[in-house]
């Protein structure tokens, strides 16, 4: 009661009511992903995915809306907001999200692995850089997910500023206009790699943990949520109001039914 008393109605908004939703996929496509399932979406799916949201008038959230809004102290957001964003850049998410330019995807790159198909994206090819040339016009946003894939946290200072670094300017080299915006390798940071991520030049990062992104937040330690292929449509309102996994129990009941299905 005293800090509300205490605040301003803007800052009461701001800080109490405003805040947004992450999600983050990797595999968009078609024929499934042996193997790799947790990472795997069918692109029929997703686009239900989005039409749900739509239909419950959730509305994204640009990179540079995201930085305005942390930026710019008179700022509120309304809570139905969202960021979408794909980690290593596969071929087939990068074409899913062509025809989605107006939602402002982003796209986090390793750029050692552009036009390939590296050990870390199992068997799966990685868009080359006119693809993501063309993702970009037609609307996409390109940011880092360091050269290779590797855990940060583990590397010395010399490989951990090369990987941080190095890719920024591979990514600025060719998107000039691209924000400079990080996704640590499989979630992993700790106070070093924050600090060298910051260092090396980048506006914000995004890890792999759940929940919803407020006012507060550090930007070197933005949340996610991942949607999964199991995922039915009260899973996804779930995870777009909350930003957490499901509960145990629900989750694996919605696992176990895909899997017989």
């Amino acid at each position: 009661n005293g800090v509300r008393a205490s605040a301003t109605s803007q800052e009461w908004k701001r800080f109490a009511r405003s805040s947004y939703v992450v999600f983050y996929y990797h595999r968009i496509g078609r024929g499934g992903w042996p193997g790799q399932e947790h990472l795997d979406l069918d692109v029929r799916r997703f686009e239900r995915q989005l039409r749900l949201l739509r239909l419950l008038g959730f509305r994204p959230l640009s990179p540079d809306e995201l930085l305005a809004f942390h930026a710019d102290p008179g700022t509120a957001l309304s809570p139905r907001r969202y960021v979408l964003t794909v980690d290593d850049a596969l071929q087939d998410a990068v074409h899913a999200l062509d025809r989605h330019g107006a939602l402002r995807p982003l796209v986090f790159v390793n750029t050692s692995g552009v036009g390939g198909t590296p050990p870390w994206a199992f068997g799966k090819s990685v868009a080359d850089w006119e693809e993501l040339k063309a993702f970009e016009a037609a609307g996409g946003i390109i940011g880092s997910h360091c050269r290779g894939h590797p855990r940060l946290p583990t590397l010395d200072p010399d490989c951990l500023r090369d990987e941080l670094t190095g890719s920024l300017r591979d990514i600025l080299a060719r998107f000039p206009e691209a924000p400079p915006l990080l996704a640590y390798p499989h979630g992993l940071h700790d106070e070093r790699v924050r600090s060298a991520a910051a260092a090396a030049g980048y506006c914000a990062a995004f890890t792999t943990e759940p929940g919803r992104n407020g006012a507060g937040i550090d930007l070197y330690c933005l949340r996610r949520i991942g949607l999964k292929d199991w995922d039915g449509y009260a899973a996804v309102l779930w995870k777009a109001l909350t930003g957490e996994w499901l509960p145990r129990r629900w989750g694996q009941l919605a696992r176990a039914r895909k899997q017989v299905s």
